[in-house]
């Protein structure tokens, strides 16, 4: 099996959460929630995944990305975007919430 395998059967999905976007240049999207592991894929353009004290990089079209947490990070369509960030996680709610 690849690393990507092995990863993603190593993580146990209880509690987990599903959320899917669609923008429009300017944008961006502020991970607030501290999960453990948060899987970014772009389906079309490109995006920027900036996180707190390190290089952002560049997501293309088709791209996957795992960010281990639980620091936040920015994912954004250009670096230094004018988008008000839009905070995610911030009112989530678990299985056992309704959400």
């Amino acid at each position: 099996m690849d690393v990507f395998s092995d990863l993603i059967r190593g993580v146990r999905a209880h509690g987990s959460l599903f959320g899917s976007t669609t923008l429009s240049p300017p944008w961006a999207l502020h991970f607030v929630d501290g999960a453990p592991l948060t899987l970014c894929t772009v389906i079309d353009g490109a995006g920027w995944l900036v996180p707190e004290g390190r290089p952002p990089e560049l997501l293309r079209a088709r791209e996957t990305i795992v960010v281990r947490g639980p620091g936040t990070f920015t994912f954004v369509d250009e670096v230094g975007t004018t988008a008000e960030p839009i905070a995610c996680g911030e009112d989530c709610a678990t299985p056992e919430q309704g959400g």
